[in-house]
């Protein structure tokens, strides 16, 4: 990159930090405004009900005048007497969101798990501005930024405990500007986290590959175009992680760069998964806003009731405050704790099998399946590109019987040999895993008794993981189908449903279809039967499971015979449960998905990383939002309609 354009690149980087440092101070301000506001107002509140509480009887004063007639003084109390009475400003509704203790502890665990993260940024940043070059590394831009950022969220995170069902009536011009920009705040947080995630990662991929491969593939190392436009030209270009994995920076702190590098894809969809969450609470007070109007009584106690009785002081009851009925949930509690058991036994399988042989990845593409099963399509594929516009057979031959005589021959010399361009078979072969260099590890692998069962037990721990998620995805279809059936006998609710829950979930659905497309093709051309059986079942399972909630949350239970039989309570209970588990699952598995099947090799790195980084957060967060609104089903179902 020539200077001009590096200057332009770096001018460019400062606008879209200041930008964002703007943006998070601003949402930090207006919620840091909100919350001591309605602080201070509703101690004014409870202030001004005392006054018009108090009984003053002993205070009446009976005194004879002088013409013999008996005169009553009575002292009226101080809240008649003041001028001025308290103004609507705040009352607080009482729906299902603002007093689901399950998703307040959600937000709470997300956001446990962002701050993490974003302490680590933190402290990269500091240790990096330490440094005597520090402008190569960071900024003191995002060094504020990294500093906002976690206040905000914390400072957030209280609003969403303490306040998220407030309805504000005061300065509703402002409240609708400064709600949407936080909103909107956290909408661009979201993404602005998952794009410095996948330009990272790809950044630190690109530094391992170059450092471990540098000593063994020299020789297949090709300066194309291709290379040039790689991830370290995206980490440059765009300077959202400003060069934390470049060589300038790299040794800044070993330590801490390794806590980073393994921890951080765990963390990262924690931030992805609060962001929006955040959203959906936020536009629930936006939408909140001007709607508890005064009782029309007179003008002097006009602000004191709301219309809606929720904001009443008799309504006032804890935010956080839990109420568990369990009855009919026992058999979907026990059959739940049994998924959840074998979830995290599979778990622990999967990561023994990936993380094997002193933390070497071995998994199906590390054995005799990159050579064997898969050489036939893939030297197809080169012979098809390489050989003119149709199929050579003979060159298929050719490549085949050069790879079988010496494993080690270079693509350089394969390219000679065959007259066309290295890069070619180089993007094919080696991005896929059928490079001469992966074929001398397999052989390595095969005449090693110890690594050939370390590789045949990571095969089974990757099976057994696939088919656990196999049979919960079956089970839960089953549950769903059921508990669809007997749900149904329950009254439908004409009141007002908010459509909060039907929006966080729609828009998680589109991550589910495009993960789909994406693993089925390399699926179907391994001839992986069991994961195209998984991924249909995957997006049956969440189709059926969508249409349950939506139906679910718009029901009730208006007679006796339906609060105490409770048809279908049994199936939510185990619902929730395997959401959970599945949610467990996808969190701890978050770092290797797609290696344990065919995907990571078909797409290559940077390519699966990207796709990975965009749907896997989404599909995470659905699961923990069915679990949500499924503990919404399980409690408001059984009840009477509320109007």
């Amino acid at each position: 990159m020539d200077k001009n354009k590096y200057s332009l690149v770096v001018t460019s980087a400062s606008i879209l930090q200041i930008f964002s440092l703007v943006t998070v101070v601003l949402a930090l301000l207006y919620i840091l405004y909100l919350v001591v506001d309605i602080s201070l107002y509703m101690k004014q509140k409870d202030q001004y009900e005392k006054l018009l509480e108090r009984n003053v009887p002993e205070e009446i004063e009976m005194k004879e005048t002088e013409e013999g007639i008996f005169q009553f003084n009575i002292t009226l109390p101080q809240a008649v007497t003041l001028k001025k009475t308290l103004g609507h400003h705040y009352c607080f509704s009482k729906d299902h969101h603002s007093a689901n203790f399950y998703l307040k502890l959600g937000a709470a665990v997300f956001c446990f798990g962002h701050l993490i993260h974003s302490c680590l940024l933190l402290v990269y940043q500091i240790i990096f501005i330490t440094s005597e070059s520090f402008y190569e590394c960071a900024s003191i831009v995002q060094l504020a930024i990294d500093i906002c950022y976690p206040l905000y969220s914390f400072l957030l995170l209280f609003f969403i405990f303490k306040f998220s069902n407030v309805i504000i009536n005061r300065y509703t011009i402002l409240a609708h500007f400064g709600v949407m920009h936080c909103l909107s705040s956290s909408i661009c947080f979201w993404v602005w986290t998952i794009c410095r995630e996948i330009l990272e990662e790809l950044a630190n991929k690109k530094y391992d590959t170059e450092y471990t491969t540098s000593s063994h593939l020299e020789e297949f190392t090709v300066s194309t175009s291709l290379n040039q436009k790689g991830p370290q030209f995206l980490s440059e270009y765009f300077q959202i992680a400003p060069r934390r994995f470049t060589t300038a920076c790299e040794n800044a702190d070993q330590t801490l760069k390794t806590i980073y590098t393994d921890y951080s894809p765990y963390l990262y969809p924690f931030s992805v998964e609060f962001s929006i969450l955040v959203v959906g609470i936020l536009y629930l007070v936006w939408q909140n806003i001007a709607m508890c109007k005064a009782e029309d009584k007179d003008d002097e106690a006009s602000t004191m009731e709301c219309k809606n009785p929720s904001g009443n002081k008799d309504n006032m009851e804890s935010n956080v405050s839990v109420h568990v009925d369990c009855q009919s949930s026992n058999r979907g509690i026990f059959g739940g704790f049994i998924v959840l058991v074998f979830t995290i036994v599979s778990t622990i399988l999967f990561f023994i099998a990936i993380y094997t042989n002193e933390g070497t990845y071995y998994s199906i593409g590390i054995n005799r399946f990159y050579f064997d099963a898969s050489r036939n399509w893939y030297v197809q594929r080169v012979a098809h590109r390489v050989g003119g516009h149709g199929y050579n057979p003979d060159m298929k031959e050719e490549i085949l019987q050069r790879l079988d005589e010496d494993p080690t021959t270079s693509s350089r010399q394969i390219a000679a040999d065959l007259h066309v361009s290295q890069w070619k078979i180089w993007s094919v072969i080696h991005r896929n895993g059928l490079h001469p260099y992966h074929y001398t590890r397999v052989q390595g692998l095969e005449d090693d008794p110890a690594r050939r069962a370390t590789s045949v037990n990571g095969e089974i721990g990757v099976q057994v993981n696939i088919i656990t998620s196999l049979v919960i995805l079956v089970s839960m279809t089953i549950a769903c189908l059921f508990g669809y059936h007997r749900i149904t006998k329950l009254d439908v609710n004409k009141g007002h449903h908010s459509l909060l829950d039907d929006v966080l979930l729609f828009i998680c659905i589109p991550a589910y279809f495009l993960n789909a497309i994406f693993s089925i093709i390399p699926a179907y051309i391994y001839g992986n039967v069991l994961g195209c059986i998984t991924i249909i079942m995957e997006i049956l399972q969440v189709l059926l499971q969508t249409s349950f909630i939506v139906d679910g949350e718009r029901r009730s239970s208006n007679t006796k015979e339906l609060r105490k039989k409770k048809p279908g309570r049994e199936m939510v209970t185990f619902l929730v449960i395997c959401n959970v588990a599945l949610w467990i699952m996808q969190t701890f598995e978050v770092k290797s998905h797609g290696m344990q099947d065919n995907r990571y090799d078909f797409y290559g790195k940077e390519l699966w990383t990207i796709l990975g980084h965009m749907c896997l957060p989404l599909m995470m967060f659905y699961r923990f939002h069915a679990s949500v609104c499924f503990g919404d089903i399980w409690k408001y179902a059984y009840e009477p309609s509320r109007h």
